[in-house]
């Protein structure tokens, strides 16, 4: 039996064909005007049809975790009077709709086909990786970014900062950090919004946030995805510790630093190009099911004996990690599994409290 999606993209080629006017190939895209809604119906409904005929599978936990994000993002906008929590696009796209999210993952692919740069067989391979790999990974990158908006929720935060830096590109590298040059530390400043910054070359790392806690009555910085800086500070903080970035292993995606200080000032950078603030605690988050059966604790003992985080690190899972309560886990590190909704990251706030 021919797949439903099969017949849709068979109904779009033939219509092409139909209408010479129309011209697709890898060197030109043409749709006339006058047949160019009828196309982009088609085209939408062969990528609708082949959403459909890839998710076969169980996305309850995906489901959840964007309705749960979305509740703590209403609650901390609303209780800090923010205009927009912004970040990278496609995962925006991605907890507004995860069905148009991968729709749209497959607008450039399907003109690949019918370009002929790859065969419909290759077509239906590609939405069979962004299920498999792709769904995953914004999972994951959602999952740390609710963790970090639930923090804000928890720790009762009362002022928020961000900041105002540029966005480099590769080529700005050289020109605005020369090798031996200084540049100032951007401070924090109340900004209005929260930016997940994912950004590839910053001038330096900063902070996706910083909020004053009530309940800690000091300020806390989070950072929930690293990124290397391009540049050197002209004055960091003297009250802060740092590493020399030369002895900072590896820092793999799925690590949120956090920075607690009772100075806004000293919050105002992560890391430059040389050095490295040593953070209060790491989050290592994990989101899919069997992550502790591939890595166990490795890579974030790795992480808690590189950065020595002052109160320790903290893993998070979604999944159920069997027999957690069992477990010898390294030095420093404390393990809290099934989280799945706010009221689960408490552990983490009432250690902090007091510690």
């Amino acid at each position: 039996m021919t797949s439903k999606w099969i017949t849709e993209y068979s109904k779009l080629a033939d219509f092409i064909s139909k209408h010479p006017e129309i011209k697709i190939s890898p060197e030109i895209i043409r749709i006339p005007g006058n047949v160019k809604d009828q196309f982009y119906s088609q085209f939408d409904t062969v990528r609708k049809a082949l959403v459909h005929h890839t998710v076969d599978r169980d996305f309850s936990d995906t489901n959840h975790l964007i309705k749960q994000y979305n509740k703590a993002a209403d609650k901390v906008v609303q209780n800090l009077g923010l205009t927009e929590i912004t970040g990278e696009k496609a995962l925006l796209r991605f907890l507004a709709d995860m069905n148009n999210w991968m729709e749209r993952e497959l607008f450039d692919p399907l003109f690949n086909a019918l370009k002929g740069i790859i065969t419909v067989s290759q077509l239906e391979k590609t939405a069979g990786a962004i299920v498999t790999t792709t769904i995953p990974e914004m999972h994951k990158k959602a999952y740390g970014n609710w963790i970090a908006l639930s923090l804000i929720n928890l720790l009762d935060a009362d002022e928020i900062y961000g900041f105002n830096l540029p966005d480099l590109q590769p080529r700005d590298r050289v020109a605005v950090a020369p090798k031996g040059s200084y540049n100032p530390i951007v401070p924090p400043e109340k900004i209005g919004k929260i930016e997940f910054r994912y950004i590839h070359f910053e001038l330096f790392t900063v902070p996706d946030f910083v909020i004053h806690s009530r309940k800690l009555n000091k300020y806390v910085s989070v950072r929930t995805h690293y990124e290397n800086s391009v540049a050197q500070a002209a004055n960091i903080s003297q009250d802060r510790e740092w590493f020399n970035m030369k002895v900072v292993s590896d820092l793999t995606s799925g690590m949120m630093l956090i920075y607690i200080d009772d100075e806004l000032f000293n919050l105002a950078l992560i890391s430059d190009r040389d050095k490295f603030c040593r953070p209060d605690m790491i989050i290592e988050y994990r989101a899919t099911e069997g992550w502790f059966d591939i890595e166990g604790f490795g890579v974030a003992d790795m992480h808690n004996q590189s950065l020595k985080p002052v109160k320790g690190s903290w893993v998070v899972s979604s999944a159920e990690i069997p027999e957690a309560d069992a477990l010898q886990t390294p030095e420093n590190i404390k393990v809290i599994d099934s989280v799945k909704v706010e009221s689960d990251l408490a552990p983490v706030v009432d250690y902090l409290l007091s510690a």
